[in-house]
C-alpha cells in the first residue's frame, strides 16, 4: 500500500514538473537606473523675527534605463556636522523618458536648516507598465 502511494506520488511530481518546464516565465521589469549627473548643495541663513534657514540642494539626473519612469523622486537628506539627521525634502516629476535629463531642486526650510554640512541623495520611481 505505501508503495503504491509513493508511487502515485512520484508520478504526479514529474508529470508536474514535466508540464512545468513548458510555463513561459513573466519578466520583470528591469530596475530603475536614474544616474544622479550633478548635485550641489546651497545654505542660507534668515534672521528677524521667526529665525528660519534654507539649504537647498539642486541638480540633474538622468535616466539610464530603457523604460520611461513615471513620477521619479530624488530624496535629499540633511545632516550636521555630527552625522545627526536635521530633516529631509524631496523634488518630483512626472514623467522621466529614457536618456531624459531632470533638472531638480530639493529646499529643506527649517529653523536648523543652517547646521547642515552634508547630504545623501536617493531616487525611487516606477517604471511604465
Amino acid at each position: 500500500m505505501f508503495r503504491r502511494i509513493f508511487s502515485v506520488v512520484v508520478l504526479l511530481l514529474v508529470l508536474a514538473l514535466i508540464l512545468c518546464t513548458g510555463c513561459k516565465k513573466e519578466e520583470l521589469p528591469e530596475p530603475a537606473a536614474v544616474t544622479i549627473v550633478t548635485d550641489k548643495m546651497t545654505v542660507h541663513e534668515f534672521s528677524g523675527d521667526v529665525k528660519q534657514s534654507i539649504a537647498v540642494i539642486s541638480g540633474s539626473a538622468r535616466n539610464d534605463s530603457s523604460e520611461t519612469l513615471q513620477s521619479p523622486s530624488i530624496e535629499g537628506y540633511f545632516y550636521d556636522k555630527n552625522g545627526q539627521l536635521l530633516g529631509f525634502a524631496s523634488a518630483t516629476t512626472g514623467s522621466l523618458a529614457p536618456g531624459a535629463i531632470w533638472n531638480f531642486t530639493i529646499e529643506f526650510q527649517s529653523p536648523d536648516a543652517w547646521k547642515t554640512v552634508t547630504y545623501e541623495l536617493s531616487f525611487s520611481g516606477d517604471n511604465q507598465p
